[in-house]
């Protein structure tokens, strides 16, 4: 009679544990180096997930934890805003303030869990401080930061727990993704709904009659396109894969992240860009974009002002609106791909996992890709292999099966 193998994994950080998003219980311990997460080792884990100051993972028995800064989008700004340019100043804040409400200490050091679900969850995402998922009926939940209407709950203020989407009840979702302030909910037939922030067309152009006078919408709509089977989201922009293998894309367009010539600075509709041959998955970070073609091969498009799109920092072109193919150092084919802010990142057949893009964080602590780098040369143990991967924009979190 076989038995049911159950496979552990362990969760290793690095970057920045400012806001205690690396999970090591404190606030000062930064990490040049991967570590493990105490809390995470030999686990039943299923995906983990990073955001601003945020990280999050998701388990094989439904829990879903989390941990970092509180899903406040403003406070979370300001702290990085003042952490980047006023570093010293913001660590002797935290560590000596007298005063809990100027303390910026009010990050969660490790991981706890967030909210109970109804169903087993199937997707998660996190934007700018607030989280979508959908689960295993078909059911989305959104929660967090909602000044924007993100939530799609018909107003703008926080949502403390997982609000249901009742208005696409009748829908069942697959799948979700969450921008900087918008949302969006990809369901079984093909449609997208979305919510959020509509004055940069990441949304396209809902309803004049859903817009109120701040720019956003609370309300989900459909957005006016059929048969999509992928969706990704970006800082200010969105992109569809459509069942016959074309990207389309909408939203703001200044480094051609929405694959149109850049002096187009909006694109108001989902349009469809010229690709090299048929897509199969694709990925957006916050002002780039990138696409894996049937054949194996990827292209990228955006800002390339960090490396995100082709691997190279400091070139003469600040941005690029034609996809054109990535060169990965390595004879292997790619078979997933990720982006997020700055980064990008590729999973290969044999295992590997490569990573490129980001800011240079080293004077803070944090880390720093110069080009293309090997990620898993870079964990404790590199034998393990790495079964996700989640792209912070200070920190990153690399789950790996135990051995």
């Amino acid at each position: 009679m076989e038995t049911g193998i159950i496979r552990l994994h362990n969760v290793y950080t690095r970057g920045i544990n400012f806001f205690g998003a690396l999970g090591l219980n404190n606030h000062y311990q930064n990490s040049e180096i991967f570590v493990p997460v105490p809390t995470l080792q030999r686990i039943e884990a299923q995906n983990v997930y990073a955001s601003y100051a945020q990280s999050l993972c998701l388990m094989q028995n439904n829990d879903l934890l989390i941990w970092g800064w509180p899903l406040d989008i403003r406070s979370q700004m300001q702290v990085l805003w003042m952490l980047k340019d006023y570093t010293t100043l913001a660590k002797l804040i935290q560590k000596y303030s007298p005063f809990p409400w100027i303390s910026i200490r009010e990050g969660v050091e490790s991981p706890t869990i967030a909210a109970e679900f109804p169903g087993k969850l199937q997707k998660v995402s996190i934007g700018g401080a607030f989280v979508l998922a959908c689960d295993d009926e078909g059911r989305a939940f959104a929660w967090g930061d909602n000044h924007r209407g993100q939530c799609g709950t018909g107003e703008d203020t926080h949502t403390y727990r997982p609000y249901l989407a009742k208005s696409i009840l009748d829908k069942f979702v697959i799948d979700v993704k969450a921008g900087y302030q918008h949302s969006l909910f990809l369901t079984h037939d093909g449609d997208v709904y979305a919510t959020g922030r509509s004055a940069n067309f990441a949304i396209a152009k809902p309803p004049f009659r859903k817009i109120n006078t701040h720019g956003f919408t609370s309300e989900l709509y459909k957005i006016p396109i059929e048969n999509i089977t992928k969706i990704a989201a970006g800082q200010n922009h969105s992109l569809f894969l459509n069942d016959i293998g074309e990207v389309l894309g909408c939203g703001k367009n200044n480094y051609g992240q929405c694959g149109q010539v850049s002096t187009k600075y909006y694109v108001e509709e989902p349009t469809k860009m010229y690709m090299p041959e048929k897509i199969k998955e694709i990925a957006c970070g916050s002002k780039h974009s990138l696409a894996l073609g049937e054949s194996g091969k990827l292209y990228s498009w955006g800002c390339k002002i960090y490396g995100q799109v082709d691997g190279h920092r400091n070139g003469i072109y600040q941005e690029q609106s034609s996809p054109l193919p990535v060169e990965i150092p390595s004879e292997h084919k790619i078979v997933k791909i990720t982006a997020a802010f700055d980064r990008s990142g590729a999973w290969l057949e044999n295992g590997e996992f490569w990573t490129w893009g980001g800011e240079d964080w080293r004077y803070l602590e944090g880390e720093f890709y110069e080009n293309f780098t090997l990620l898993n040369s870079l964990l404790p143990n590199s034998q393990e292999e790495i079964v996700d991967v989640g792209l912070g924009f200070i920190h990153t979190l690399v789950m790996t099966t135990s051995v």
